[in-house]
């Protein structure tokens, strides 16, 4: 998890319960962790727009490595622990890259749609040979990695979606839904 308890943003890990808290990263400015399906990798942010790069580092916090040379954020593991999805920016527009989890130039990279939201990240179909990100306004996009246009998901409906997540087996998937509410007020004779 990010927190800012030691005065930066850092990488920390925790037990369950939230004992035996422990400090993995230094130098502020880190965040966004995602941990590998076999336990053994943590990948994050380090730095913030335009130099943030994603890196990797042991479950225990040890050997950083950097793995890309654009800015990256908000990175997944794919189910095997061999591939990372991430959001990659190149001249300036936001992109979806698919990375080797040992670094390197990207193996695939997406463009996606105008109303694409990758905040909060990319998520890898069970099976892997997709991923999925959301929209602003239109739910969910499927990118599969044999390549052709995104397409949305099915079955969902066409508006923003707050957060999903499939469970590891693959038989359910969740969603959060909502509506933005805001109001204008307009103030005369103010005093």
């Amino acid at each position: 998890f990010t927190s800012n308890r030691s005065g930066g943003l850092e990488i920390w890990r925790a037990n369950r319960d939230g004992s035996d808290a422990i400090q993995l990263t230094q130098g502020g400015r880190n965040e966004n962790p995602h941990v590998s399906p076999d336990g053994r990798s943590i990948i994050y942010r380090a730095g913030l727009r335009p130099d943030g790069r994603l890196m990797r580092m042991a479950s225990d916090g040890q050997d950083p490595v950097i793995l890309t040379d654009h800015f990256a954020d908000w990175a997944r593991f794919s189910p095997d622990s061999r591939m990372i999805a991430c959001s990659y920016e190149v001249d300036g527009r936001t992109m979806v890259a698919l990375l080797s989890a040992d670094g390197g130039p990207p193996l695939q990279i997406f463009d996606i749609p105008e109303t694409a939201n990758v905040r909060l990240g990319v998520r890898w179909t069970p099976d892997g040979k997709s991923i999925t990100f959301r929209d602003w306004q239109n739910g969910i996009w499927k990118q599969e990695l044999a390549g052709g246009a995104p397409a949305r998901l099915e079955g969902l409906p066409a508006e923003k979606l707050f957060a999903y997540a499939w469970s590891r087996d693959g038989k359910w998937f969740a969603y959060g839904r909502g509506s933005i509410i805001s109001d204008v007020v307009l103030l005369t004779s103010l005093q």
